[in-house]
Order: structure tokens, then sequence, then C-alpha cells
């Protein structure tokens, strides 16, 4: 029913016995999360979908993190300790946010407990978007496919102007590295992919939704100030996600429903369900039959696929 086809987008789309596999922020169960080493390994795993989060420096340049402050379960200074406050990675430059790394996980958080088995490196850093558009670019095969996630700060969730340069910066540096057809541009922010459908209408637009009783996970920014609220959608958010030119819905775990998955298939929708960690989260979306998977855990859902008689590509 959509009327234009993107590559980016069939991607992620199953098939017969396919389920795809989504590499959350990498692969966050295993490596450092938002990290090269993260990013390439993933890649190296068989896994060529990758999810992850991109803010602004203070100088304007994209880079690769979740939360739009510094996290202090995650960020060290250079050899140092983990940080005590939370700086906003608006405020500051490039090279001041070189004086952080972000290669090991303080295990004595609550964010840190839910990830016992992540591998720790010392001197990794927060990489630069076009850090991954270069790897990118650079493989031998153009089979690896971009979630990228544009990040509503809530503090500028009214500004036009921010929001006109949050998405110009990123979409030229997709344009410079010529990966315009194996990305998704995708947001919880709606007025985002809006701006995404008017300034950048070649790249085809994700739509993340939570419905708003669900909490936020332990440690992380919440998407609840930025996102519409679709808590009285109930099954039919799909049809305002193709009413606003999505070509992909992404719910949470906690919300879709057989019915919803199937409205959003006849609607030509691709269904990309995240965080899937749990063998039982795993079994339940291979039981209803969505598209790909986004999960922190890659290996347990080729397991849980291969179980079932399952592709992941």
């Amino acid at each position: 029913m959509k009327k234009h086809s993107y590559r980016a987008v069939e991607a992620f789309r199953g098939a017969d016995k396919t389920i795809r596999i989504v590499g959350h922020r990498g692969a966050r169960g295993v490596f450092p999360e938002n990290t090269m080493i993260g990013f390439k390994s993933t890649i190296e795993m068989g896994v060529n979908l990758l999810e992850f989060d991109v803010v602004l420096c203070a100088d304007g340049v994209p880079v690769i993190t979740h939360n739009h402050a510094l996290h202090v379960p995650t960020f060290k200074h250079v050899g140092g300790d983990f940080i005590d406050h939370e700086p906003k990675v608006l405020d500051l430059t490039w090279s001041q946010l070189q004086c952080f790394e972000v290669g090991r996980l303080d295990s004595s958080t609550q964010y840190g407990q839910r990830f016992p088995d992540q591998l720790q490196f010392a001197g990794i850093k927060v990489p630069k978007l076009d850090e991954l558009l270069g790897h990118v670019a650079n493989l031998s095969e153009n089979n690896v496919y971009l979630m990228l996630e544009i990040k509503s700060d809530p503090n500028h969730v009214n500004n036009d102007i921010f929001r006109k340069k949050l998405v110009s910066e990123i979409t030229k540096r997709v344009r410079h590295f010529d990966l315009i057809n194996q990305t998704l541009l995708h947001s919880f922010d709606w007025r985002i992919l809006e701006e995404c459908k008017s300034s950048a209408p070649d790249f085809p637009t994700s739509f993340l939704t939570q419905i708003n009783h669900n909490p936020a996970d332990v440690g992380e920014d919440s998407s609840l100030s930025v996102g519409p609220n679709i808590k009285n959608y109930g099954d039919h958010i799909p049809d305002k996600v193709f009413e606003k030119g999505g070509s992909l819905w992404c719910p949470n775990v906690q919300d879709i429903t057989p019915t919803g998955l199937r409205r959003a298939k006849n609607l030509g929708l691709v269904t990309a369900v995240w965080t899937v960690n749990t063998v039982e989260e795993i079994d339940r979306m291979i039981e209803y039959g969505v598209d790909a998977i986004v999960t922190d855990y890659p290996g347990r859902v080729q397991q849980r696929l291969a179980v079932n008689g399952y592709n992941w590509q």
C-alpha cells in the first residue's frame, strides 16, 4: 500500500521463516553500548542491522550516545574514575567530550547490574556519527543498514530552529557517505519525523512508540516527554504511523499485540519490536511473526530463531 519502496525499509522486513535481528546500540548486553567496537563486533557476528542514538555536541557535531547528558554508570574520566555528575552533551564541544571514556560499566549502579556480561574495554570514546558512517560505507558489501535514532532534547522539543538544525546536521552526513539507501531515520518525537519528511523526503522514517503507562528503563532518558500521547490509540497506532507517512513501526515489546501487528502488516508497514531480551519475549515475538527483533543480545535471538527453524538473513 506504500507509494515508495525503500531499500532500507525492505532490509528490516521479515519473510517466510525469517525474522530480522537488529543490534540495539550495537549489542549492549555484550559490548559497550553505542561504541565502534560494539558496532563492528555485531556486524562480524552476522547481524547487519544496527540501531543507535544520535545527539549534537555544542559545536554541532553529531555523536552516538543515548542520553542527552553524560551517563554516570558508563562514563569515566580518561584514565580515572566514573563521573559523579552529568553535564549535557549539548553543552560540551567534541574536544571536551574526548576527556571521557565509555568502554566500562559501573557494576555498583542499578544500570550496570542490568548487564553483568558486558565486556569491558579501556580507551573507548564516544564516536562521531561520521565514524560509523565511514566504516559502513567502506565495507566491501553494501549490506549493513542503520536504524538511526534522532534523539529529541526535552529542553528543545518546541524549538523549530533547533529541530531543523538537528535533522540537517545528521542527514547531510548520511548523504556525504552515500548511505541514504541504507539508513532509516528513527525517533520517538513525531515532530522530528515530520521535519525529516519535509526536509529529507528521500529518507524513510521509522516511528518509535511507547504507551504512557510503561515506565522508562532504569538509568535511561524517558521518551514519554517528547513523543505524542498514544495511550488511547490502542491497536490503531499503526494507522497513525501510516497516516504520518511512516514506513516502519517500532513498538515497545510490552505494547505489541497480534491485532496491532496484523493492522501494521495490512498497511504495508514493517514492524520491528524493541527491546526484546528475555527468552520468553523472543519466543513470543517469533510466535507473533514480527518482521524484526531489536535486542541487546543478538546471539540469544539467533539461538531462539534457529531452535524454531527460522533464519535472520
